[in-house]
């Protein structure tokens, strides 16, 4: 038997995103289904690419920044069966 659970809600918050940026693009690929987002902060290119497969059952996500101080991502996973449970 499979079990249908939904996985829960994947929250990515970027903490230098009330810095302002510049160049801003997005675009989707409708031949790989890759969607790029890309722009620049303090100078340095960041780019997000994101990429869902209902057939392989996969979902890929990846941020990368040229900048030397790297990203400042805060991620969680909530799930709507562990709401309300204690801690």
């Amino acid at each position: 038997r499979w079990s249908h659970q939904t996985l829960g809600d994947l929250l990515i918050a970027d903490r230098r995103a009330k810095e302002e940026i510049e160049d801003y693009r997005r675009d989707l690929d409708l031949r790989t289904g890759i969607a790029h987002s890309a722009w620049r902060r303090a100078g340095a290119r960041e780019r997000v690419l994101a990429f869902a497969s209902g057939v392989d059952q996969v979902l890929c996500w990846s941020a990368s920044t040229e900048s030397a101080e790297g990203l400042d991502l805060e991620v969680s996973l909530t799930r709507p069966a562990d709401r309300g449970r204690p801690a």
